[in-house]
């Protein structure tokens, strides 16, 4: 090639100046552009304002929900080691056994706060073979980001910021003690991907309880004609709260009750979500004032639960049995009545009204002026609601019903239905129940119990249970698969131990764990203070 001339070489130098500021502009743009565009990547990998929609857990074939009673679908969401170091419940076993015998009746959704590698092989494991039982692993940010999409899409949008401020309050909720129990009432709707296409009913459940038999206990001629079900322990004269226990509260599975329950002020907006106490996401007190103080949201409460009192567990549900049953110091019962444990009971009891029934107004109290002792009262007092009640008619043990319709209250009373022939002649079917206080006794915090010593056994075809004396466990009525007798220990309202060692609430674990919350909650509302100049 041969030589530019000096004509050519003033003329190359004009050309390259004119376009050197277009080049240096567009060069700019191209990092400007590049930069944005991996920020908005990052971004959407940390918080995607969409995601492609998750494998089906249910299937319409796989045999769930098909029988004469509509489906109720539980979302259990747990965090390993979130309340005090309680992990899965050592009878999580039984929970599983008594939700697999009702295939018909009963799907459960557990959803797993964790990393991959942190996931649940004992549980996975417990549930093999179980199609009415179905187990999400989720990691913790992707948890929180879930309920951010649903929240942000039901509001009509988020910015961005919005979403990201959203997303690190939440995960600061998750990792406080209370987190297993945050923003219960839109489970169903954040991970409706994962609720049963037939469920008539979705619901929040704990883990240390096991079902009884649904078609002899759960009020189904009522239930559907009400947008929140709530099951309560049976009381005696005086105040009772009226409640969706966090241990067993569902809600009808339709439009018309998504749109009540999405009243809830901490998730109804926006203002309403930054504006949240600590109090309002996490505790059933809260909740349950929403639910009982909106005149139009249809509540019923009735009895369901049992404690372990004379308590037979087996094929045929939870029990209660009668005293002359359980014989001697250490229960034993006879082998007709252990036959009739091991298998189904009959056919279902028949409408839960009757022409016995007893029907009253009842006047719904609600504030501050609560006349219930603390700390028996473990919620702010000003979400209580309670009504006075008397002992049933003609005698304490009459099933109680309390229900809102169109606003109004009234309280119903129903005769208790006892087996009333057989080997289990004067037991009672419940519809579950709850070892609300005997799982404390198997927790980080508690050295010894009794308790713990039902993992360390099989789970019987019978268990006979009694908080006075102790746990049987019968595969024949011969001899008995295990006895762990009651033995006398310190408590206090977070466990069990031996006789003169601290007592849970004292040790130096428990005042770090709350310690370590208290700083979390400081974060907490140092960010909002930052965010609105509070």
């Amino acid at each position: 090639m041969g030589r530019l001339s000096d004509d050519e070489r003033r003329r190359a130098h004009a050309l390259t100046d004119s376009v050197r500021p277009a080049l240096i502009r567009l060069a700019r743009h191209r990092r400007y552009y590049a930069l944005l565009a991996l920020v908005c990547l990052g971004v959407y990998c940390l918080l995607p304002t969409s995601r492609p929609k998750p494998p089906p857990l249910w299937s319409l074939d796989d045999g769930v929900g098909v029988g004469a009673v509509p489906l109720v679908n539980f979302i259990v969401i747990h965090k390993a080691g979130s309340w005090y170091g309680f992990g899965w419940p050592v009878t999580m076993e039984y929970l599983v056994a008594s939700v697999r015998r009702q295939p018909q009746a009963i799907a459960m959704t557990i959803i797993e706060r964790a990393e991959p590698e942190n996931c649940s092989v004992d549980i996975q494991y417990a549930i093999r073979d179980t199609r009415n039982i179905q187990y999400v692993c989720m990691p913790e940010s992707d948890f929180w980001a879930e309920h951010v999409r649903y929240l942000c899409d039901h509001w009509g949008g988020c910015g961005q910021q919005q979403r990201q401020e959203m997303h690190g309050d939440l995960m600061l909720m998750g990792d406080m003690i209370e987190a297993h129990a945050t923003f219960p009432i839109v489970h169903g709707y954040v991970f409706r991907d994962y609720v049963h296409p037939r469920a008539a009913f979705w619901g929040w459940t704990d883990t240390d309880l096991a079902f009884g038999d649904f078609a002899q206990t759960f009020p189904y001629d009522l239930a559907l004609d009400y947008d929140v079900v709530a099951a309560s322990a049976p009381g005696g004269s005086g105040p009772e709260l009226i409640m969706a226990h966090g241990h067993f509260t569902l809600v009808r599975n339709r439009a018309s009750t998504a749109e009540a329950m999405m009243r809830f002020p901490a998730v109804a907006t926006y203002a309403g979500f930054e504006n949240v106490t600590l109090h309002e996401p996490m505790d059933e007190g809260p909740i349950s004032s929403f639910l009982v103080r909106d005149p139009g949201i249809d509540f019923l409460q009735f009895d369901g639960l049992h404690t372990m009192r004379y308590l037979g567990f087996g094929a045929a549900g939870v029990l209660e049995l009668p005293p002359a049953l359980v014989v001697g110091e250490r229960p034993a019962i006879p082998a007709p009545a252990f036959a009739q444990l091991d298998r189904a009971l009959p056919d279902p009891y028949p409408a839960s009204f009757t022409d016995c029934g007893v029907e009253t107004a009842v006047e719904v109290h609600a504030g501050d002026a609560v006349p219930f002792p603390s700390p028996w009262l473990w919620f702010p007092p000003q979400f209580a609601n309670w009504h006075h009640t008397a002992p049933g008619p003609p005698a304490a043990d009459w099933t109680r019903y309390v229900f809102k319709r169109n606003g109004q209250w009234t309280q119903r009373f129903e005769p208790p239905r006892y087996i009333e022939h057989g080997p289990l002649k004067g037991a009672r079917s419940w519809l579950y129940v709850h070892w609300q206080e005997v799982k404390k006794r198997h927790n980080e915090l508690t050295d010894e119990s009794y308790f713990k010593g039902i993992a360390e056994h099989p789970m019987p075809r019978v268990a006979i249970m009694d908080d006075a004396t102790g746990v049987l466990g019968l595969d024949a009525t011969t001899e008995p698969a295990f006895w762990l007798p009651r033995i006398t220990e310190d408590c206090d309202p977070l466990g069990c131990v031996p006789p003169g060692q601290l007592t849970p609430t004292k040790t130096e674990k428990y005042t770090a764990w709350r310690a370590a919350d208290a700083a979390k909650r400081e974060r907490f509302y140092a960010a909002k203070r930052k965010r609105h100049g509070w």
